[in-house]
């Protein structure tokens, strides 16, 4: 059985691994576009077609990493399976459709997603869909499942799938970019850095 340690270094490893590959690959011309689909001919004989990206094959890589360690981290808890791709599956049921609307309600633009709007909305709904659960499960023979373990346990699968193949590796830039802007004019080091800073 892999050790506590040894499963931390091999996430390491890898995403380090996967972090130089991509800060090297991805800003290149040829990675922005994966494949073009055709949907329509006008009457001009040019084809209008659905583009996907390398940005949204690795988006739902993370997402599908997040989730494998999610699988994980609850079965070190003793939660069967099922439960907890059940658990999953009724929580992204509600967080999904949640990215559209929070970023209609909020930016005004109704064909745009938002994966912060899910993510907020999944602060909330979760405890209550375990306390749901935590209902149901005696009822079938099963045993309750921890409430503040499980939350952490998404917490841990969340920041490693915003900080692993999505959107981590700009904001890891963005956030380089702030930490210089944070420095005094000329180079030299403000006298009294803040982390605050780096969020402004």
């Amino acid at each position: 059985m892999i050790s506590s340690e040894a499963f931390v270094l091999s996430l390491g490893v890898l995403l380090g691994s996967l972090t130089t590959w991509a800060f090297k690959r991805l800003p290149d011309e040829r990675w922005q576009f994966l494949a073009s689909v055709p949907i329509v001919k006008d009457s001009s004989g040019s084809w209008h077609g659905l583009n996907f990206t390398y940005y949204g094959l690795l988006t739902a890589n993370a997402l599908v990493f997040g989730v494998g360690l999610l699988i994980v981290l609850l079965g070190s808890l003793h939660v069967p399976t099922t439960v907890t791709l059940t658990l999953i599956f009724a929580v992204l049921l509600l967080c999904l459709p949640a990215a559209k609307w929070v970023a209609r309600l909020v930016e005004g633009k109704p064909c745009t997603f938002t994966v912060a709007g899910a993510f907020f909305v999944g602060i909330f709904i979760t405890p209550a869909v375990v306390h749901c659960f935590n209902l149901v499960l005696p009822e079938i023979g099963l045993l309750t499942i921890p409430l503040v373990p499980i939350l952490a346990g998404v917490m841990i699968a969340y920041a490693f799938w915003r900080s692993s193949w999505s959107v981590g590796l700009h904001q890891l830039r963005v956030l380089l970019w702030r930490f210089d802007r944070c420095r005094a004019p000329g180079g030299a080091k403000a006298s009294r850095w803040s982390p605050f800073c780096l969020l402004g």
